[in-house]
């Protein structure tokens, strides 16, 4: 085989592997959403519709007092858009996790096969996908996952030296998730440090975004005494991949003097990620920080490859790569004991139906129990009542799913402005089983009525429930959102006019 062919091979196997991956996504479509987060969000997104866009104050969570609203609102307005249409609630939040994690590995395998080599991105491919634990964190934080593509992006028109395209694609990371534009600010810095020839743009780029994100950073430190940056429990289900940790290590030896555009922006993202996660270890090593570790390693493989001669050397290197693809062996956390799993990469865990029995993959939603009692709840409410639950969980799903607020909110890193008041402010009481002590307490205190009962919950309804949500007028309008989209497609283009010239060349007659 020729070297051409091969590069096309790598090509073939790529595509087949990103088919696989949208496979395996939309087969799962009928169990999603699968994260709590999505319901949170679909919150967010109900909410901008009934204030006619975003807020500074989350008025839907933690009613009626509400809090700061400091989650940046790309991710919102797209749920908002596709509500908007008649999709419905539930389906947007499905379209949205099982579009993602193709979309992602796609623009990220294309944007380095562009720039790298046809090679690396197979590379690139093979070991970042294969990491389980990664691949779900893809559709577990899709705000995350799409502020990863516009860095990636950012580094690619960086790489032309596009410096107003490169910030209009970190801008849109601000705009999208509170912590990874930071990441690749860090990667930029690093940059200009080690880079002579990308200095002046690097910090072009640096300064374009942070100056353009300016007005919801401000809005972020106005608030930052709400903020608790606590640990989550997800700590202490971390997932670490022994052979990307492993080789990810040995790239950085090798490589720290071999600098490349490249490289430098693989390191830089990766301590970056080390600098923003440092109190969430589970983002850097089972997550978004991992990206950084993966493309080092990726890396070292490439170089690895590009000095084999023999055929034994190829079947050493094609057996790494069968074992990241099929094995991936890694140390994990469960609920803080440490357990190996030699069989634990992607692809052996979908095919196998492991991933049935791990937690990132355990749907949390139960239609034959739930839609019932969002029937109930819808029935015996109005727009602006206010539910709750007992369980943190369940009232954040069921204010997603019913359009109601809540009382209550999962996103425990935004305190609100107030204590609220655990049941009084809800006309709607959700009592997730078997908790019957405490309820019967509640039920005498409050005078709490049953109005539903099935085998997971009770619907109470609260005959002295104290108020409803105050909807907010929105500071930015869908209508604004929209002028600002068309205003960003038009820098974009007038920046990439040469490109678009080149291409309307073809069309010219005699050519």
């Amino acid at each position: 085989m020729n070297k051409k062919d091969g590069q096309r091979l790598y090509d073939v196997i790529s595509v087949g592997i990103i088919v696989l991956v949208a496979v395996f996504s939309f087969i799962r479509f009928k169990y999603l959403p699968q994260f709590i987060d999505g319901y949170y969000h679909l919150s967010c997104a109900n909410a901008f519709i009934a204030s006619g866009g975003w807020t500074g104050i989350d008025w839907w969570d933690f009613a009626p007092y509400g809090r700061p609203n400091l989650y940046p609102p790309f991710y919102h307005f797209l749920l908002s858009l596709m509500v908007s249409l008649g999709i419905g609630g539930l389906n947007s939040l499905r379209i949205a996790e099982v579009s993602i994690v193709p979309l992602f590995f796609f623009c990220l395998w294309y944007i380095f096969r562009k720039n790298i080599s046809r090679s690396f991105s197979f590379l690139f491919l093979v070991v970042l996908s294969s990491f389980f634990s990664f691949y779900s964190s893809v559709s577990g934080n899709i705000p995350a996952s799409f502020a990863i593509i516009f860095g990636v992006l950012s580094w690619h028109y960086l790489k032309k030296k596009k410096v107003i395209s490169s910030a209009l694609f970190l801008i849109l990371a601000f705009y999208t998730h509170a912590g990874i534009p930071w990441v690749f600010v860090v990667s930029l810095v690093i940059m200009a440090i080690f880079y002579k020839e990308y200095r002046r743009a690097s910090l072009g780029v640096v300064l374009i975004s942070i100056i353009s994100a300016l007005p919801f950073i401000i809005h972020e430190a106005r608030y930052i005494k709400y903020v608790n940056l606590t640990m989550l429990r997800e700590v202490k289900f971390s997932h670490y991949s022994i052979l990307i940790l492993a080789a990810g290590a040995a790239a950085v030896i090798y490589l720290i003097k071999r600098k490349s555009f490249f490289t430098i922006l693989f390191l830089g993202y990766t301590v970056g990620s080390g600098i923003i996660f440092i109190k969430y270890p589970y983002r850097f090593f089972s997550a978004q920080g991992m990206l950084g570790v993966s493309l080092l390693a990726a890396y070292l493989l490439y170089e690895a490859q590009k000095h084999i001669d023999s055929n034994k050397g190829w079947i050493v290197f094609s057996s790494v790569i069968a074992c990241f693809f099929f094995i991936h062996p890694t140390v994990d956390l469960n609920n803080g004991k440490l357990e190996t799993h030699i069989l634990n990469s992607t692809y052996y865990n979908i095919a196998s139906g492991k991933f049935i029995k791990m937690l990132e993959f355990n749907s949390l939603f139960y239609p034959q129990y739930y839609l019932p009692l969002a029937k109930v709840i819808r029935n015996n409410s109005d727009k602006f009542d206010i539910i709750t639950s007992n369980i943190k969980a369940t009232a954040q799903i069921f204010s997603a799913v019913t359009g109601r607020p809540t009382a209550y909110s999962v996103l425990g890193e935004v305190r609100g402005f107030k204590k609220v008041p655990r049941y009084s402010a809800a006309k709607i009481i959700v009592w997730m089983r078997p908790d019957y002590r405490e309820l019967a307490y509640w039920i005498r205190k409050r005078g709490l009525v049953e109005i539903y009962e099935n085998d997971i919950a009770l619907i109470l309804l609260n005959p002295y429930y104290r108020s409803k949500a105050n909807p907010i007028k929105a500071k930015v309008t869908f209508k604004a959102a929209i002028l600002w989209t068309a205003f960003f497609l038009f820098i974009f283009i007038i920046d990439n006019a040469k490109i678009l010239t080149r291409l309307n060349g073809v069309f010219k007659p005699g050519l």
